[in-house]
């Protein structure tokens, strides 16, 4: 039998060494390919499936109605935001899932995407996609303020639920706050859920003076705010307040009202409002920190 090297000559060896290397380093560069395109399809695939469990099946715009089609689309996704189905941090669908998801064009989901993005209902991030940011509220606490006229200087849509109204004989520590009398200590217990947008932003417990708002209703209270019930109805005008704000860890029935976990660090906030040296209102009140911020300018005297 002769050897290997008489069958194959020093040139032919080196020659079929050369193509066993060429075929080996086009094996691993196939390999590598048939990986990317595996990790780019199940990437692709991945997210689809998560954006149908998210979303459901497709949904058409009504192109007839008045409203315009990113109108209807923003009010869409704005309401999943609101009502918890996307959370905060929660990533969103890109923009051609979106458009495919609606039939909608490219431009109609860039516009809605647009106006929740302005409004602090979403944040884009380069490189990495859209995600859902509940607006923060920021309280400037240098002068007088209002919930409902802040939050619509702010671009805000205010409105508050009436949880509890009540006329009562107030206890003797409410009696104090608010400066009445032993034998004069009937009050207004007013309880009511404050909304910003639709969400859940304060919880307040409010007590003031029956015998300065007779006949007080309700009905006026699901409609108007409380200050102008007092300044247009009743000729009482708040002009100073006093505030008292600390951090408190909140209890299982009011964060069922504010849609956060129990025990969630939220701002406690105590207020005495007066009308010249008149209290007219005590209202002690849960502000979510998460949405909710104050703010106080310090200068050098």
């Amino acid at each position: 039998m002769k050897s290997t090297a008489a069958v194959f000559s020093s040139g032919e060896m080196e020659k079929l060494f050369l193509c066993f290397v060429y075929l080996y380093k086009n094996l691993l560069l196939i390999l590598v390919y048939a990986i990317i395109v595996i990790t780019i399809y199940f990437k692709v695939f991945c997210e689809m499936g998560c954006d149908s469990k998210m979303h459901g099946k497709k949904t058409e715009l009504d192109s007839s109605l008045e409203s315009s089609l990113y109108s209807q689309l923003k009010n869409i996704l704005l309401g999943k935001i609101l009502s918890g189905e996307w959370s905060n941090g929660d990533k969103i669908p890109n923009e051609y899932e979106l458009c495919r998801m609606y039939n909608v064009s490219r431009i109609t989901v860039r516009q809605a995407l647009a106006e929740l993005t302005k409004k602090g209902y979403l944040v884009r991030r380069q490189g990495s996609g859209t995600y859902v940011s509940i607006p923060k509220i920021e309280q400037n606490l240098t002068s007088f303020y209002s919930f409902t006229e802040e939050f619509r200087k702010k671009g805000f849509s205010p409105s508050s639920k009436v949880l509890e109204f009540h006329l009562q004989i107030s206890k003797k520590e409410i009696a104090r706050k608010l400066g009445l009398s032993e034998e004069n200590r009937e009050v207004y217990y007013i309880k009511r859920l404050r909304f910003a947008d639709n969400i859940p932003v304060a919880l307040e417990s409010t007590y003031i003076p029956a015998a300065l708002f007779h006949d007080l209703k309700e009905e006026d209270l699901e409609t108007k705010p409380l200050y102008d019930i007092m300044r247009e109805q009743y000729g009482v005008v708040p002009s100073t307040a006093e505030e008292s704000i600390c951090a408190v860890n909140l209890g299982e029935k009011e964060s069922i009202y504010l849609g956060v976990n129990k025990g969630v660090a939220v701002f406690q906030v105590e207020r005495f409002a007066y009308n010249l040296d008149t209290c007219i209102e005590y209202t002690i009140g849960f502000v979510r920190s998460d949405i909710f911020r104050f703010h106080v300018k310090l200068d050098r005297s």
